[in-house]
């Protein structure tokens, strides 16, 4: 079962609740089950977006948070949510099918810590933490921060690509500097580029750089050979696999999504504070290659 695919409001006993089903597709797929997760998609079972938001502050939100906020699931999962969007690899408003296959893992799952209250092994989660090693981001590397109403921020890195950011908090500007330096972003998945005229993009192109700016609509290019096996809008063709695409092949640059975490009391270990996205066209992969670092975390 893919929660990843879901939109869904979130009750205390979620996880109890949705226990026997998920022993039946751990049997079948032979896979981990992990406070609401499942081990082999987790980079893309960690990107849900929160639709209710604990806090206009940082300062309150984290507080929420480093004392243990509802107490049924840990930061990083969506049964600590009460609402949530799960992650949709093409934008709003496209009705193009984004293969899901052609999605590729950029972290390394270390190891699974999974505590859990009563004698139910897929029930209520006493605690959990994800050991992962991947490639990180400095906030305080960017050259410039541009701040939406609501949650949202535009993060604009020193050659002028950009990473598009959503907190969990209410409003994304209400965090001290001395906090914003503090966060990391953590690159989770990457995914062939989406053909630049298929995008809504938010964006426009001033003096040579890429900012946030007007909605652009532009028309599809979805017939064009070398896209035609990663859109589709019948996703069951059986010639859209990731092994004939043009645009998965080693050298083409990539889209990106992942985590922005932000560190813990105890060295190492983090909470999940948000998501992230950055498309090719807008730097993407290349982002991490030149101004990342890998490291090993613990999120909690």
């Amino acid at each position: 079962m893919d929660f990843a695919d879901l939109s869904w409001t979130n009750e205390l006993d979620t996880l109890p609740g949705l226990s026997g089903i998920a022993r039946i597709f751990q049997d079948v797929y032979k896979d981990k089950y992990v406070a609401g997760l499942w081990a082999n998609d987790i980079g893309c079972g960690l990107l849900f977006s929160i639709w209710g938001k604990y806090g206009e502050k940082f300062e309150e939100f984290f507080q929420y948070k480093s004392s243990g906020g509802r107490g049924i699931g840990p930061s990083w999962s969506w049964v600590e949510v009460d609402s949530f969007n799960g992650f949709t690899i093409s934008l709003a408003g496209d009705n193009l099918c984004r293969v899901r296959s052609h999605i590729r893992s950029e972290i390394h799952l270390l190891g699974i810590e999974n505590q859990i209250d009563g004698r139910n092994p897929l029930g209520r989660v006493h605690f959990a933490a994800l050991n992962i090693s991947g490639t990180l981001l400095k906030i305080s590397d960017a050259r410039e921060l541009a701040f939406e109403e609501g949650q949202y921020v535009w993060c604009t890195m020193p050659e002028g690509q950009l990473v598009y950011m959503e907190t969990d908090w209410g409003t994304a500007m209400a965090i001290p500097d001395e906090d914003r330096h503090k966060l990391r972003l953590l690159l989770l998945v990457s995914c062939c580029s989406e053909p630049p005229a298929t995008i809504r993009d938010w964006l426009e192109q001033k003096d040579g750089e890429w900012r946030p700016g007007s909605m652009l609509w532009r028309e599809s290019v979805m017939d064009r050979p070398e896209y035609r096996q990663t859109f589709y809008q019948d996703r069951n063709r059986g010639d859209n696999g990731r092994d004939r695409c043009t645009l998965c092949r080693p050298g083409h640059e990539r889209d990106v999504w992942g985590l922005v975490i932000y560190p813990a009391a105890q060295p190492g270990m983090y909470y999940r504070v948000g998501v992230f996205q950055s498309r090719a066209l807008h730097g993407g992969l290349s982002i991490f290659r030149k101004h990342g670092y890998v490291d090993t975390v613990t999120l909690i």
